[in-house]
Parts: C-alpha cells; sequence; structure tokens
C-alpha cells in the first residue's frame, strides 16, 4: 500500500485495509479486509458529537459550526484551537479543571514550541480532544446529567453516544467492542467497512430520523470550518480545504483515516496496520483518485499527490514514497 523506494531499491513497505461503502450500505470496493475490526478511535468524533446537537446543547449555550467543529477534531492546539475550547466551558459555566481528557503537549510542533518558549506547561486545554470533551460536559447540562463521570463507560451520556455509533455502524450495540482511548472516553471497536457505513450515512443525511438535521449540521461545520477540525498541514483539514465541500474527512489514532465523497454519498475507512499515520495524506490522495470522482481524482493526478520525494541531509533527492494499490470491486457487504 505504501512503498518506499531509495534509488530503484524498495527499502520499506506498509499494508493496510480500506472500504469504500454507499449510502445504501453496499461495499462498493475495498483493498485488503474490509472486514478487519479495529478501533474508529478519534474518527468516532462526528458521532460522539450528535449529543452537542441533539441534547439542544447547542441553542443553549448559544454554541455556533467553529465550537461543532471542534467537538469533532483531533485539534492541534492552535491558539485558535485553544481559545475556542476556553470559550466553550465558559458559555457552560466550567473550566478545564472539568475536563478529564488529560494532558499532551499540542500536536501543532510551532504550538508547542511556542509553549516550551513561554515556559508554559500543557495542561487539558491543549489536548486534542478538549473540543470533543467541552461538548460533553456541554450535552450533559443539556440532558441534566451529572457532569461528574461523564467520561465513563456507565454514564448515561456515554450510554447515548454508544446508540448513535451502532445506529452509523449498523451494528448492535452489543456487538460494538469498547475499550478506553487515550482521552479516557469509550472507544469502538468495529470493521473497517462498517467504519465507512457510518461516514457514508453522515455524508447523506443520517441514519435515519432523528438524525437528518444534527447529521447535516455537523457535515457542515467541518466542512465550513476544517482549520478547525485538526490544523495546519494536516490531513484532515488540507483535503477538506483542498475540495471544499466536495470531501470531508477525519483521522484516527493508530493508523486509521475516514471520511467521505459527500456529492457521491460514499463512505471510506482506511486502517493502516502497523497503526503510523506517517505518509497517510499518500493514501487518502491515491484512494480519492481511485475513486474517479469528479474534479477531484483529476487534480490529484495532476499534483501526484500520492508521491513523497525523499531527499538526504543536503537536500538532494535519494528516493520517493509512493501509495500503490488498486481497489477491487465488490459487493458483498450489506449494511
Amino acid at each position: 500500500m505504501l512503498v518506499r523506494w531509495r534509488g530503484e531499491v524498495v527499502e520499506g513497505e506498509r499494508y493496510g485495509h480500506i472500504a469504500v461503502v454507499d449510502s445504501g450500505g453496499r461495499l462498493v470496493a475495498s483493498v485488503g479486509d474490509s472486514t478487519h475490526r479495529t478501533y474508529l478511535r478519534s474518527a468516532a468524533k462526528p458521532f460522539q458529537a450528535l449529543e452537542l446537537v441533539m441534547s439542544g446543547a447547542m441553542e443553549r449555550f448559544g454554541f455556533g459550526d467553529r465550537e461543532l467543529a471542534l467537538a469533532c477534531a483531533s485539534h492541534g492546539g492552535e491558539p485558535a484551537h485553544v481559545e475556542t475550547a476556553r470559550e466553550m466551558l465558559a458559555k457552560i459555566g466550567l473550566d478545564e479543571t472539568a475536563l478529564e481528557c488529560g494532558a499532551h503537549e499540542p500536536l501543532s510542533a510551532a504550538s508547542a514550541e511556542a509553549l516550551r518558549a513561554a515556559g508554559v506547561k500543557a495542561t487539558a486545554i491543549h489536548n486534542n480532544c478538549s473540543g470533543k470533551h467541552a461538548s460533553m460536559l456541554a450535552a450533559c447540562r443539556a440532558r441534566g446529567f451529572a457532569t461528574a463521570g461523564y467520561h465513563r463507560p456507565e454514564h448515561p451520556l456515554q450510554k447515548e453516544i454508544l446508540g448513535h455509533v451502532s445506529a452509523y455502524t449498523g451494528l448492535p450495540a452489543s456487538e460494538i467492542r469498547i475499550g478506553i482511548d487515550g482521552c479516557s472516553v469509550p472507544c469502538f471497536g468495529v470493521p473497517v467497512e462498517r467504519m465507512a457505513l457510518a461516514y457514508a450515512r453522515l455524508a447523506r443525511g443520517g441514519a435515519g430520523e432523528p438524525y437528518a438535521a444534527a447529521a447535516a449540521r455537523i457535515r457542515d461545520a467541518m466542512t465550513r470550518h476544517p482549520e478547525m477540525v485538526a490544523g495546519r498541514g494536516r490531513t484532515s483539514t488540507e483535503i477538506m480545504m483542498e475540495f471544499p465541500g466536495r470531501i470531508l474527512s477525519k483521522g484516527g489514532a493508530q493508523g486509521v483515516q475516514c471520511g467521505a465523497a459527500l456529492e457521491e454519498g460514499l463512505g471510506f475507512a482506511i486502517k493502516l496496520v502497523d497503526g503510523f499515520k506517517e505518509n497517510m495524506g499518500l493514501v487518502l490522495a491515491r484512494l480519492l483518485a481511485e475513486l474517479a470522482i469528479p474534479g477531484v481524482s483529476e487534480a490529484i493526478h495532476e499534483k501526484g499527490r500520492f508521491v513523497a520525494l525523499q531527499t538526504n541531509h543536503k537536500g538532494e533527492q535519494v528516493g520517493r514514497v509512493e501509495a500503490i494499490f488498486r481497489l477491487a470491486a465488490s459487493a458483498t457487504f450489506s449494511g
């Protein structure tokens, strides 16, 4: 799937699984094993954010599209991300001590360096999931749930979210494997093809009533504010900025990348089996090129987006990395 050349010798190869599913639940194409089960990780965030919309918290606390996009984000900890998360907490009458996501340095190298230079220690507000956690706290307030323990699987908020993931993946809740994510909330283990189905349903108005309006709001927020979903130079933001309103994209840890071709109603999911996300943008570009999406595939081919040149320490080209695969047509899965 990803091949690294040094000169004309293959120096490394990486493998993975891909599924492309339409909104009717048909597996359109795949690479590898589309039934491979793994965790959605942060690619679950648009479905976790359904509670922010469906609980009425958006209206109650005066949140707009930027806040909703941040609720779906694995943000880079850039100043706009951190400030928006703080504003969300302030609007619900809380501060970052209420966040149960834990602390890590910003994913943005520039933002992490700026903190270090200022002698400031990263806190939970810099966590890439702080927007999601702020949205969960807002939904608790709107639903009348206790905010204490909001992150635990037995909390009523997390039970509601599991129901949403079940509706979008088409799997009974009992068949979804539950783990604990790096940010302390439940994460969802499902087959790759079910991840793709979830995004196909997101692209086409949801999984039936009462999801249609909420799905549309999330879709619009992410595509109108892609800078809030990941950050500068990161795969999800860059592809949505390059093809505004055409491609929705959301990554997850351990080599997961999901999304949808919105006009076509196709959901896709990628899992790199080694768990690393390096060069994920090349795989996504090759996938979009293979799907022959008008205006998208041609642009990717013209720019050679699925090839990255490799240089030595003097800046001389010594090799390349390329995403190489062919989608296999399939019709064996129905959601």
